[in-house]
């Protein structure tokens, strides 16, 4: 009996047609990562509807049950790939691991082994040509083997339309209206192959689930070229995200805020609002002229930097869509520029200042002839002291910086107990600090050399300012989530400009300090995410608090480390 194709022939033709086109545009887009499994699955759809259209042009018996045989094969492939295009649509790639792809694999390959080999009683069981008046298809009785397989495959599909509901309810608009889209194409067919199954198709024995992939392919067709849902997908939007920086905001051609994420939230203000115009919460006039800047914010407690940059979105048909705001956190390269800014002026104004005297006190003493051995002796020591001044600022500088290249992220339990002892022990008259530390006190940094640079520039500065056989108080207490390092000194105090530090991030021409003491300690201190304070001692001095978290005991614990010559 050769073929002859019938008015049920035509509505899975009409839907291999329209795969066709839907597998043509989805091609273009094949670099994308969901569009190979939705590539995969047009493909399915096209053949399955084109095997089901040839089945039921034919009468015989034996002819339909092997072209069912074909379809049954075939669609047993999509559910799985359903699957994966649905976790990589969502961005869900983790959950795609081997084991997993090999057992959505197995399934499909056992299932069609029963088909091709045992398909009589496993798969169906009394077929029977379709009695006269009724649609050409051969009827059966469904077999225990394609229940097993078909609750599977359901449970597969529900499964990726669960993936998709969710990106609907959670995203963006266009992505809510892409999934939207997307779930209706999946769940026409869906429902049509339940009634199937269940024995309640309209039509006896037709199986109308190929007869719906044209209301499929139309809303897939939409979603792809209306709404450009493989560019525009998810998984896309969060490596878009990836490669802005820390922080998103999606602003329409409007300047209404589409969509924005919680990094960008803490960092502008005021907060970016869906739905309403980006208004002063971007730098500048317009969007566009935002790109370029640098925001300072405060996020979890931390002061930082955030870049800016601006580029624009356009659709598959070159229009501007939209605008996409990264942030990217650049308070590492801000606070390095900072340190650099303020160690380069007070270097140059110091040890210019230094250098003149020496050379001025040795022209002295080498141009006047009258100038007396001992007097000679005298300026040369003024000129000594002015030099090691130099020596003396130059490696306190190369000791801290060393210290924050030397820091990382991870925090470490260290000693204060050793540090404070190694400190003391340095110094040019130990006696002259009276300390008093409990055996317990560890901090949390990341590293030890920034708690040792922090306490050993305080402890200097206390006794270089200090009076004539007077003692530094170096005291350490303990708290429940802190060790509170305080050093108090007899000194003049603390003058006005020297307490920049305490007040601003960076000096300015009109407002800066002497020396880089103070600036060196609170550097170290918010690498080692702390805090320093200044208070007045009575009746005469300074009292200069180092605040560091308290180390748990999950803490990892480092010794202290040598200073590198």
């Amino acid at each position: 009996m050769s073929w002859v194709p019938t008015v049920y022939s035509v509505p899975p033709l009409l839907a291999a047609v329209i795969a066709l086109g839907v597998f043509a545009g989805a091609w273009r887009h094949r670099t994308e990562p969901a569009a190979r499994p939705f590539i995969a699955v047009i493909g399915i759809l096209f053949a399955w509807s084109v095997a089901y259209a040839i089945q039921i042009g034919y009468t015989g018996v034996r002819t339909q049950l092997f072209w069912q045989q074909v379809s049954f094969t075939i669609s047993a492939l999509i559910a799985p790939l359903w699957f994966v295009f649905a976790a990589r649509y969502a961005g869900f790639d983790e959950v795609l691991r081997r084991p997993v792809i090999g057992f959505l694999a197995l399934e499909p390959v056992a299932f069609a082994l029963v088909v091709w080999t045992s398909p009589a009683g496993l798969i169906w069981s009394n077929p029977q040509p379709s009695p006269l008046g009724a649609a050409p298809i051969v009827q059966f009785v469904i077999g225990p083997a394609y229940l097993v397989h078909i609750t599977y495959v359901y449970l597969l599909i529900a499964a990726g339309i669960g993936l998709l509901v969710w990106v609907a309810v959670s995203g963006s608009r266009l992505h809510s209206k892409q999934a939207a889209l997307i779930t209706a194409a999946a769940l026409v067919p869906f429902g049509a192959n339940v009634v199937f199954t269940l024995g309640m198709s309209p039509v006896p024995n037709l199986d109308l689930t190929t007869f719906t992939f044209a209301i499929t392919g139309a809303a897939i067709a939409i979603a792809l070229f209306r709404y450009d849902f493989l560019d525009l997908a998810p998984v896309a939007h969060r490596r878009l995200v990836e490669a802005l920086g820390d922080g998103l905001v999606v602003v329409d051609d409007e300047e209404r805020v589409t969509e924005v994420d919680g990094v960008a939230r803490d960092v502008l203000d005021p907060p970016p609002v869906v739905g309403e115009e980006v208004g002063t919460s971007l730098p500048g006039e317009t969007v566009p002229a935002a790109d370029g800047a640098v925001l300072e914010a405060t996020v979890d407690g931390e002061h930082r930097y955030y870049d800016v940059s601006v580029g624009p979105m356009a659709d598959r048909y070159g229009r501007r869509v939209a605008h996409l705001v990264g942030l990217r956190d650049v308070t590492e390269r801000e606070e390095y520029q900072r340190r650099i800014g303020v160690a380069d002026r007070v270097l140059r104004h110091n040890v210019r200042n230094e250098a003149n005297v020496a050379l001025g006190t040795l022209s002295d003493v080498s141009e006047d002839d009258a100038v007396s051995p001992p007097e000679a002796a005298d300026r040369t020591r003024t000129a000594a002291e002015r030099v090691e001044r130099i020596v003396d600022l130059t490696e306190r500088v190369r000791k801290v910086t060393t210290a924050l290249d030397r820091s990382d992220t991870r925090d470490r339990s260290v000693d204060v107990r050793r540090v404070v002892a190694g400190v003391v022990d340095s110094c040019r008259d130990p006696g002259a600090v009276d300390v008093s530390c409990p055996p317990e006190a560890t901090v949390a940094a990341p590293g030890d050399l920034l708690v040792e640079r922090a306490v050993a520039n305080v402890v200097s500065n206390a006794l270089e300012h200090g009076p004539d056989g007077a003692t530094v108080d170096l005291t350490v207490a303990v708290d429940a989530d802190a060790v509170r390092v305080v050093v108090a000194d007899e000194g003049p105090g603390i003058p006005e400009q020297e307490r920049v530090p305490f007040d601003a991030r960076e000096e300015t021409p009109l407002s800066h300090g002497s020396g880089l003491g103070l600036w060196m300690v609170k550097w170290a201190m918010e690498a080692a995410g702390g805090d320093v304070s200044l208070a007045e001692n009575e009746p005469t001095g300074s009292v200069v608090t180092l605040t560091f978290r308290r180390a748990g005991p999950e803490t990892p614990t480092v010794a202290v480390a040598a200073d590198d010559d």
